[in-house]
């Protein structure tokens, strides 16, 4: 039952729509007078991955962190087309975004919409599934549930439900 439980049980979203600014963590340095635009991120982890994305979220440049500590690369942004974009950092716990716009060789880091978006914590025990997110500024979390009973990839929403104003979710769902 445990197998087919796993099997057929897809948990395709706990969407939040949680935001916080965070600085904690990075530093960002933006030379506007030059064409590059340095990166600086503390207490990186091997495996880790940085992405620039554009505003139709297109990933246009990835990379995997291969070291622990601090991460420094540059980059000339001045390059992109006009347009908006951001640095994705994502993070074991937690995606780390930081906006920037490129308008005619210019590059303008928007400080006020970098955002921390936490990652839901999933785990099935027996019959059970665990299901908790981090929501610090009391956003919205959206839990959908679907469940795929004959494993030919059609699945079936079998739970949806929406958060208000909690800044934790914990839920636990009996699955059998």
């Amino acid at each position: 039952m445990k197998t087919l439980i796993k099997k057929s049980l897809l948990v395709v979203a706990v969407l939040a729509t949680t935001l916080t600014i965070a600085n904690e963590d990075r530093t960002f340095s933006v030379n506007a007078n030059a064409e590059k635009t340095t990166v600086s991120i503390n207490d990186v982890e091997e495996g880790q991955q940085l992405s620039i994305i554009d505003q139709n979220n297109i990933v246009i440049y990835k990379e995997t962190i291969n070291k622990n500590g601090n991460y420094n690369k540059t980059f000339d942004l001045t390059a992109l087309p006009n347009g908006d974009y951001f640095f994705e950092l994502e993070k074991t716990l937690k995606v780390h975004t930081i906006p920037f716009t490129v308008a005619y060789n210019n590059v303008t880091f928007n400080k006020d919409k970098e955002t921390v978006v936490y990652k839901p914590s999933v785990r099935l025990k027996n019959d059970l599934l665990f299901v908790s997110q981090l929501s610090t500024r009391k956003a919205p979390l959206k839990i959908e549930l679907f469940f795929d009973k004959d494993f030919n990839g059609d699945y079936e929403l079998i739970h949806n439900e929406t958060l208000e104003n909690d800044i934790t979710l914990d839920k636990v769902f009996k699955l059998s």
